[in-house]
């Protein structure tokens, strides 16, 4: 018998839906969410017909809570990654990388041995291209910056040393703070 594609779950109204997801977060019984379910259909607000079984209940709340540990995971590894890289944007956007990548091959690779569909290799194959550009320019925007600090670096070691000269420092002196600022011999 083949996995159903849609739960009557995800057919139900978005705010009662909600209130089921509110439910399984807070561990109430499959039991007592279906019975919630049919009060709501003894009051009119849904169809009896629109009330899912247990079984479908249950089906859907494995997936709905396999969903939310992928989200906890998600949210404590971004904390994780915005702590670490204290404001520097290009390590949280290649760490960021790092997770959908990682995502995407949890999607090519599932634990549970069920084919992929060819749309979703389409998607994914549009996805790590992205990935992939993203990570690129990440990696020029790296050597800019570097490239430009180590300019900088560079400008203010020939500033200071012309100002050490006019200073009446020795030329060895002033060797030597320019090397103490560029961090080698010039």
């Amino acid at each position: 018998m083949a996995n159903r594609k849609h739960s009557k779950v995800t057919k139900l109204d978005p705010e009662i839906r909600k209130t089921v997801h509110t439910l399984l977060v807070e561990g109430v019984t499959i039991e007592k969410i279906v019975a919630h379910l049919m009060e709501l259909a003894d009051q009119g607000v849904i169809g009896f017909e629109d009330v899912p079984s247990k079984s479908s209940v249950g089906r859907y709340s494995k997936g709905f809570m396999v969903q939310l540990e992928r989200l906890d995971l998600a949210r404590s590894q971004a904390k994780v990654i915005v702590e670490r890289a204290q404001g520097d944007g290009l390590v949280m956007e290649e760490a960021a990388a790092n997770l959908v990548m990682n995502e995407i091959m949890k999607i090519l690779l599932p634990e549970n041995g069920k084919a992929i569909t060819p749309k979703t290799v389409g998607s994914i194959a549009l996805a790590v291209s992205k990935l992939q550009s993203s990570s690129a320019t990440r990696e020029r925007v790296k050597i800019d910056v570097y490239n430009e600090m180590k300019k900088r670096a560079r400008e203010a070691a020939r500033e200071i040393g012309g100002m050490a000269k006019k200073g009446g420092l020795s030329k060895q002196a002033v060797e030597e703070i320019k090397s103490k600022i560029l961090g080698i011999a010039s």
